[in-house]
């Protein structure tokens, strides 16, 4: 970029009577670092004026950080008028690459006479999801709702049955229990006692009475059961209904959602049941194919991809099921949990949509307060696990390259096997030192994803040449880490649980020992430290966390794994063995 101005944000404007500014960076969009001094040329109407820069090395899919150089009327005189700028980079052509093609970056600029003009305003910063307009309700309205770990705000199930809220094969011969849930989603509570009514094929089965309750943050619910006796239904197909406020006594700000229908299946003889998913060893290597053969070159993003007709989903789907079957016996299609890919744009209005749920329930400065916290969260990640519709939902950002939508799948399905294991940690007041407990789990799975896929394949997912650009950026992100965790990031406060956790190892596993002789926890043990992690309850994990990060010999515990993961990095690697580095955080910072 050319402009007359150091803090221009584009080019134009330029002048013979006042300094020019070039502002210039380069990138390694490679998969093999560069360990050898790369330098920029630059030219004026073909004539050589100066050597500009010097990065030393550059790290896979590193960027080189902005450099200005303000001497160009001092080193030349430029006449008025149109002139052809060439910047030549790896001009000695000492760095072998797999495109050659692209290391010239050709244009013309003119140049005018006089001041140069008032430099344009700066593009304006990209702005978040705005909210709905808060618009108070002054009276109740009561719908239907799933509760989390139910099938619908409806459900039907055998009478010897306890698992409420689940859909279950109906027989004739047997009672059935119909289930039913509703909430108010309001701030303000229904004024009296009221009715609501269970219909199947459209014949009155029941009439549930309910109290008034005033309604809170968060709302309040009411759920019932229904029994059918045995031999009431004949085998076959029938439809169930209810009636929230059948004899409307409460007035609603919405009238419109007091009814909710549903079939069911009422059989003779039990069907057989479904059985859970299962992948052979040959069938878990196919499905694992695309990553060796394809994702792990790809170095666009998932997004950029799709817009010129390349669907990397299909095939991120099918290794991140792959994964997850190898790391946990189980199947994604078995959970109760749904997977959303969204362009940036979309995903940031999908995770502040979800983040604003139920906020017709929150009074105007609880409402402005959430608005904030679901602002700041969408700038935070690039992935999401939340509840809704009774199962766990997980959003995922695909303007990442396929590896790296991966890795944040696999961070997330291991916040959604935290919610499947130990559902009171969810369920807990999300103080930090919960959120952070959050981000160490997820952390930790995504490293047990990694390098049970690697165990699996006999392959190598996770070495780093040990050069300088990668030795910078391994420092870097351990700063980067410690300020963020200094700040109480969850996700930096995260990874420094993970570290001191695997160096003070308080459950005795033998993390130290093993990470000393192998290099790094094998899938085994990163395995036992995620479902240690996950084990840990709400009312314990602010002392767990305390122990951990309030000690006095912080700073030396934290060099010492430092010196752990500094020795990860590969002398003499060969550039066809180096990983992708979209996953160094998990390859390199884990335990």
């Amino acid at each position: 970029m050319l402009s007359s101005h150091s803090n221009d944000r584009r080019s134009g404007g330029l002048t013979v009577d006042a300094k020019t500014y070039l502002t210039y960076a380069i990138e390694n969009a490679g998969l093999s670092s560069i360990d050898r001094d790369v330098y920029v040329d630059f030219y004026l109407d073909d004539s050589f004026v100066r050597r500009l820069g010097r990065w030393e090395g550059m790290a896979a899919g590193g960027t080189g950080s902005n450099a200005t150089w303000d001497e160009l009327d001092a080193t030349v005189r430029i006449a008025p008028g149109p002139h052809a700028v060439r910047l030549v980079i790896d001009p000695t052509n000492v760095v072998h690459e797999s495109d050659e093609t692209d290391n010239v970056f050709e244009a013309v600029f003119s140049w005018g006479v006089d001041a140069p003009p008032r430099p344009p305003d700066p593009a304006p910063a990209r702005l978040p999801p705005e909210p709905t307009p808060y618009v108070p309700l002054k009276l109740p309205n009561l719908k239907p709702f799933t509760l989390y770990g139910w099938d619908a705000p409806l459900t039907a199930r055998p009478g010897g049955s306890s698992e409420k809220g689940r859909d279950l094969p109906l027989l004739t011969t047997e009672d059935a229990i119909i289930s039913f849930t509703f909430e108010n989603a309001s701030p303000v509570g229904p004024g009296s006692p009221f009715e609501a009514k269970v219909y199947l094929d459209g014949r009155l089965v029941d009439t549930s009475g309910f109290e008034s309750r005033a309604s809170t943050v968060g709302g309040w619910y009411w759920t019932s059961d229904v029994k059918i006796p045995a031999g009431e239904v004949s085998a076959g197909t029938h439809t169930v209904a209810f009636v929230i406020d059948s004899d409307d006594r409460v007035e609603e700000s919405d009238e419109s959602d007091n009814v909710f229908s549903r079939t069911f299946d009422w059989f003779a003889d039990s069907p057989q049941a479904p059985l859970p998913v299962s992948h052979s060893s040959p069938e878990l290597r196919q499905m694992l194919a695309p990553l060796m053969e394809s994702l792990i070159f790809e170095t666009e993003t998932v997004a950029w991809s799709a817009r010129n007709g390349v669907d990397w989903l299909p095939a991120i789907l099918q290794v991140a099921e792959a994964g997850y079957y190898l790391a946990t016996g189980r199947s994604i299609r078995d959970e109760r949990l749904a997977v959303e890919f969204l362009p940036r744009a979309a995903y940031e209005r999908a995770t502040f949509d979800s983040c604003m749920r139920r906020a017709v329930e929150l009074t105007r400065p609880e409402y402005m307060d959430r608005s904030q916290m679901c602002t700041e969260l969408i700038d935070k990640n690039s992935g999401l696990k939340t509840r809704s519709d009774g199962m766990v939902k997980l959003f995922v950002d695909i303007d990442d390259t396929p590896v790296g939508t991966l890795n944040t799948l696999f961070h997330e399905l291991g916040h959604a096997l935290q919610d499947f294991m130990n559902p009171d940690l969810t369920e807990a007041y999300e103080s930090p030192h919960v959120k952070a407990l959050h981000e160490a789990q997820a952390q930790t799975f995504e490293a047990v994803v990694w390098r049970r896929i690697e165990d699996f394949l006999d392959a190598d997912l996770r070495s780093y040449p040990d050069v300088p650009s990668y030795a910078k950026r391994l420092e870097w992100r351990f700063d980067q880490r410690l300020d963020d965790a200094a700040d109480d990031d969850e996700h930096a406060v995260g990874y420094l649980l993970m570290w001191l956790n695997a160096v003070l190892d308080p459950q005795d596993m033998g993390l130290l020992e093993e990470m000393s002789a192998a290099g790094r926890l094998s899938w085994e043990s990163s395995l036992a430290v995620y479902e240690y992690l996950v084990s840990i309850g709400p009312n314990e994990t602010a002392a767990w966390v305390d122990q951990l990060i309030r000690r006095d010999d912080l700073a030396e515990l934290v060099r010492q794994y430092r010196d752990i993961a500094r020795a990860r990095l590969t002398p003499g690697l060969h550039p066809d063995q180096e990983a992708h580095p979209d996953i160094f955080d998990a390859a390199i910072l884990s335990p």
